[in-house]
């Protein structure tokens, strides 16, 4: 276990140009309130998710499960902050997601929800933090 918390700080401390994505995945664990709702879309996003959001006790947790939707990240923060007006409720979402169901985007700006999203453009991350085995990439 020490050796993959040491794997992940390595990889989330990275200053590569441009951004890895588990950078941005634990700066923004950083700014979550303990009481926050984080959604996430399926994909590689989830194991960024998974992997550098510190979820502690208090916090919502929500991605599509096992049918794999994607796109469900920006639905499920507006839900989550119509349900919990008073937490703070984060979308952490994958372009390609956020592109599927960003019409959404008007039904959280109509009713004034103070959703924070998070979009990761991977062409833009020079992302090869993962192989086509799903194993973390390595050094």
């Amino acid at each position: 276990m020490r050796n993959w918390i040491s794997l992940l700080n390595e990889q989330s401390t990275r200053t590569d140009k441009p951004i890895k994505p588990q950078v941005i995945a634990a700066a923004v664990s950083g700014e979550l309130e303990d009481d926050a709702i984080i959604s996430v879309d399926s994909g590689t996003i989830t194991s960024w998710a998974a992997r550098y959001i510190n979820i502690r006790k208090g916090m919502k947790f929500s991605l599509s499960g096992t049918l794999a939707s994607m796109a469900c990240g920006l639905p499920y923060a507006i839900a989550g902050q119509i349900a919990f007006p008073e937490r703070q409720s984060v979308a952490f979402v994958g372009d390609g997601g956020f592109t599927m169901l960003m019409g959404e985007f008007a039904t959280a700006v109509q009713y004034n929800l103070p959703i924070k999203v998070i979009i990761i453009k991977k062409q833009y991350t020079g992302d090869d933090s993962m192989g086509a085995d799903g194993f973390p990439w390595k050094p």
